[in-house]
């Protein structure tokens, strides 16, 4: 699903990264990442696990939340990822490639007006132009490089 291209300067950007349910994963795995980053360097982000399953509970419906954690960003690293959203998404010929045996994305950026813009994807290699590289900044940038992202 793709937005209008993003116009404005971006405030937030909220991304949700799901590994694919085709197979019940095993108890205790890392199966979502909400990461939240703010312009202003503020960043969050919830990691769920996928729990054990009583039996009267749908295996789907049973994620465990493992960890919410706060950080905070210097201005440059915050501004680098910013650009790099902005500059991206902006794109109006941007095609992002969708799949159907792969985990998935959704994207939510803010404006400073408080206009949202959204897209969704598969995580694949290269799912659009830049994805990886695009991947690889917000690990290098927040330092955490166990992300999922796109």
């Amino acid at each position: 699903m793709e937005s209008e291209k993003f116009c404005g300067k971006l405030k937030t950007i909220r991304l949700d990264s799901e590994l694919s349910l085709f197979l019940m994963p095993a108890d205790g795995t890392e199966v979502r990442q909400r990461l939240t980053i703010t312009r202003d360097g503020r960043g969050f982000l919830t990691r769920s696990t996928f729990g054990s399953i009583p039996r009267d509970v749908r295996w789907e419906d049973h994620f465990d939340k493992k960890k919410q954690t706060r950080f905070h960003l210097a201005p440059e690293h915050a501004e680098r990822i910013m650009q790099a959203f902005e500059e991206t998404f902006s794109d109006p010929g941007l095609v992002i490639e969708m799949a159907y045996d792969a985990g998935c994305w959704g994207l939510v950026l803010e404006n400073e007006e408080g206009k949202k813009f959204r897209w969704s994807g598969s995580l694949l290699d290269d799912s659009f132009p830049g994805a990886d590289e695009l991947s690889d900044l917000v690990r290098e940038e927040t330092g955490i490089e166990d992300l999922f992202v796109f």
